[in-house]
């Protein structure tokens, strides 16, 4: 089920993978928010127009989202980096129960790190959006009412 991942600079993760983390895209790591009523900023940025908002509520978005891509994006780098010690580890024959737990749980922090990023990002957007907008962004995402 593996063939062809052997190649890959960190077996772990797919070229894809790494392009999401360091660019700290969300990977579906906010869906406990997005389809329970807590609108994504990028999404809403995107919608902006249909879902009228003002320009304050557009400025406020817009600062919701670029604080949460800085951090995304800051920690996307250091678990990518902490994959590829990881690897590297293996890779040289080098790992040992030791080495591979601290990493393990320094993953399991920084990914941890990485979805409360934009989770909160999710519910920066319920203090900016109405619950009128909120019911509009759900239709415009397609995901219907959800009252």
């Amino acid at each position: 089920p593996y063939a062809g991942q052997e190649k890959r600079a960190i077996k772990a993760l797919s070229e894809q993978e790494i392009s999401d983390y360091l660019n700290g895209r969300g990977m579906g790591t906010s869906k406990a928010a997005e389809l329970n009523r807590y609108p994504g900023p990028r999404h809403v940025l995107d919608e902006a127009k249909k879902l009228g908002l003002s320009a304050a509520q557009s400025a406020e978005t817009q600062q919701a989202y670029d604080a949460m891509a800085q951090n995304a994006m800051r920690i996307g780098k250091l678990i990518v980096d902490k994959e590829a010690e990881l690897e590297s580890l293996y890779a040289q024959q080098k790992a040992t129960e030791e080495n591979t737990a601290r990493l393990v749980k320094e993953l399991a922090h920084l990914q941890a790190d990485f979805r409360l990023v934009h989770l909160n990002a999710h519910l920066a957007m319920r203090r900016i959006l109405s619950n009128q907008e909120i019911e509009m962004y759900q239709q415009v995402r397609g995901y219907g009412s959800t009252k």
